[in-house]
């Protein structure tokens, strides 16, 4: 039976809310600007640099800012490409579209027959994996709260606390533990028991359904 991963850290959407969250709207990110190149056009063509090789390293490190979806923002960190949100605090509604939309699936695929080659597990595993990252930087959004030995998160009302008190109340922690990257999506299994809300992994679901998809298993 599907457990639903922190139900409690986030409302029900519905399928179709979930679907415009990751597929419909866009959010701002910061990202590499080389994600953004037609890599075959690259290969044919090449890109411009000064000549001055110290000039050309600094402007590769540095970030551009675009509107994009979230499916595509996912699939530019699956290809280990710098992102991250320009607004932080959005994350929370990234992630709990995210979550719901892979929650959808989880159910469907529960249900499945797997007779349909078309489902797009090899997508969901990029979301799931996205996700992952997503989660990392809500979570900072979410008190935890201890009930009987267990984690709780209780999402913070942004509306009665504002957004300066929340960015006001995590300060401090963020200083001590800003990453090198500038603020940009972290590597979830590098992180330390730090108290804040841990996120269930959809992807042994995902993993089965692939193996199922695959044929390797029935």
């Amino acid at each position: 039976m599907f457990n639903p991963a922190v139900r409690e850290f986030r409302p029900e959407l519905t399928a179709q809310e979930a679907y415009d969250i990751v597929f419909v709207n866009r959010y701002m990110f910061r990202v590499d600007p080389m994600a953004l190149l037609d890599m075959e056009e690259v290969k044919r063509r090449g890109v411009n640099t000064s000549g001055i090789a110290r000039h050309d390293r600094q402007v590769s490190r540095m970030l551009v800012t675009r509107s994009l979806k979230v499916e595509r923002a996912a699939e530019i960190k699956a290809n280990r490409f710098r992102i991250g949100l320009v607004m932080p605090e959005i994350s929370v509604r990234i992630y709990e579209g995210l979550q719901s939309h892979l929650e959808h699936w989880v159910n469907h695929l529960n249900r499945s027959t797997f007779n349909d080659n078309n489902h797009p597990i090899e997508d969901l595993v990029i979301l799931e994996h996205f996700c992952d990252s997503i989660f990392f930087t809500a979570r900072q959004y979410f008190k935890p709260t201890s009930k009987n030995g267990r984690l709780f998160g209780t999402k913070i009302d942004l509306s009665k606390t504002g957004v300066s008190a929340v960015r006001q109340m995590f300060r401090k922690k963020e200083e001590e533990e800003a990453p090198q990257d500038g603020g940009l999506f972290a590597d979830p299994s590098q992180a330390e028991d730090d108290g804040l809300p841990r996120r269930e992994s959809l992807m042994p679901y995902f993993s089965e359904a692939l193996l199922k998809k695959q044929g390797v298993v029935e």
